[in-house]
């Protein structure tokens, strides 16, 4: 389906020499080549890349170069975090915090998911209400 998305997306566009050679590397890098979308789509998915830039931040949160003493320090209490989080987790004690900003982007986009698999808006539709979620 991203594949045909992507015909149907590029068939709309004058291709100049320039979008051209973009979409010739796209096509064979994502939809068709290395990578296959189960990879790296995050259609019907809660968790996204925040949580990953989030605990990034949460890690490098001096704004310096840290020693590399304290990145291990760092480190092994974060492996020490992530068992008692992961007990938590599968006991239903804890469950995953969002900012309020988020919540709303992430029911606007499963709504939006819901009416595309309900047929109500077509995949142009989707990525065009998509792209507005965002700009909150």
């Amino acid at each position: 389906m991203i594949a045909a998305s992507f015909e149907e997306l590029v068939a709309t566009v004058p291709l100049t020499e320039g979008l051209s050679q973009l979409v010739d590397y796209v096509q064979h890098q994502w939809p068709e080549g290395w990578f296959s979308p189960e990879n790296w789509s995050v259609y019907m998915k809660t968790v996204r890349t925040n949580d990953t830039e989030g605990y990034h931040r949460k890690l490098n949160a001096n704004k310096h170069k840290m020693p590399f003493y304290l990145l291990l320090q760092k480190l092994r209490d974060e492996a020490t975090d992530v068992v008692i989080t992961a007990t938590l987790v599968s006991d239903r004690k804890v469950k995953r915090l969002q900012r309020r900003k988020y919540r709303i982007i992430e029911s606007r986009l499963f709504t939006a998911w819901d009416r595309y698999v309900n047929g109500e808006l077509s995949t142009m539709c989707l990525l065009s209400d998509c792209a507005h979620f965002t700009a909150f």
